[in-house]
């Protein structure tokens, strides 16, 4: 890593504030909120933290890699000079991992804003792991754990701009995140509004998920009834499951059968393709007429 100085008068006209390639915050309201913030304490105290300003290598002008709120913050006192960290010759992968650690340490980031920033550091070629202790790589840099580097370079790589807005919004969380990561996109995004007005748990979200991918399937069944023509003893037999359920017996209405319906969804998310095809030819059946039970119940 280069070496930097430290200038307690560095003139801030010497900065380009229009290149600002290496700013992490998305939430410009958030920024706003804490920059007033910020200039009430820098009036009262002075500036405590210095700011990060490089020069890349080929560059004859600086540029502000970390620190844009303290640095915005004096702009808007008015202040000629600022107190700062000054690089020179650094490269574009070298000021990503700067401004990273920066704001790791500052804690200044939402999950989503981090989330780009991991993304970033990978694709500038920073290692996510290692066992070499002296390597600088996205675990250390972010703090984070190589599983959750993964979780979120999965989330990131999704392609529901809607997911990403409710995520940078904090409306939905990383755990939530990674299931509507499973489905296409169409079915997540028809979904996830209504997910966070009702504020659904993980199992209710997947199973409304697992029956929005199978919603086809009663939608071909409807229309094979409709034409009044035969129909496989496959969908006879769901029918017939699914209209126990305004005829069953007062046990089915306790706590403890709803909790063992709930389990039984749970359970049967989680089977594999190989383990359906080791199932005999009956079983199957037995499967997919439970399955097309469950889903008429949860689109009533």
């Amino acid at each position: 890593m280069s070496d930097f100085v430290y200038k307690a008068d560095f003139l801030v006209s010497e900065v380009d504030q229009y290149d600002q390639r290496f700013m992490s915050r998305i939430d410009q309201e958030r920024m706003s909120a804490n920059v007033d913030r910020l200039v009430d304490n820098i009036k009262l105290r002075g500036q405590l933290d210095p700011v990060g300003i490089g020069r890349l290598k080929g560059d004859t002008r600086y540029l502000l890699v970390y620190g844009f709120t303290r640095f915005a913050a004096i702009l808007k006192i008015g202040w000629s000079t600022i107190k700062a960290n000054v690089y020179d010759d650094l490269s574009e992968s070298e000021a990503r991992m700067l401004n990273a650690e920066n704001n790791t340490m500052r804690l200044d980031l939402n999950a989503w804003e981090r989330a780009i920033q991991i993304k970033t550091l990978k694709d500038q070629g920073v290692a996510i792991d290692s066992d070499d202790p002296e390597k600088q790589t996205i675990c250390k840099i972010m703090n984070m754990s190589r599983a959750n580097v993964y979780n979120w370079l999965k989330v990131v790589s999704y392609d529901s701009s809607k997911l990403h807005s409710a995520i940078a919004s904090d409306k939905v969380k990383l755990t939530y995140a990674l299931v509507f990561a499973r489905y296409p996109v169409d079915i997540t995004d028809a979904v996830i509004d209504e997910c966070i007005a009702n504020d659904w748990s993980i199992s209710t979200l997947e199973l409304k998920l697992l029956a929005a991918v199978h919603r086809p399937i009663l939608d071909a069944g409807d229309a094979i009834a409709s034409d009044g023509k035969s129909r496989s003893p496959i969908l006879d037999a769901g029918d017939e499951l699914a209209s126990l359920s305004s005829d069953h017996s007062p046990i089915l209405d306790s706590d403890a059968a709803i909790d063992n319906i709930h389990r039984a969804g749970t359970i049967l998310m989680r089977f594999t393709r190989e383990q359906l095809a080791g199932l005999s030819d009956s079983d199957r059946i037995k499967l997919h007429d439970g399955l097309k039970a469950l889903l008429e119940v949860i689109y009533r």
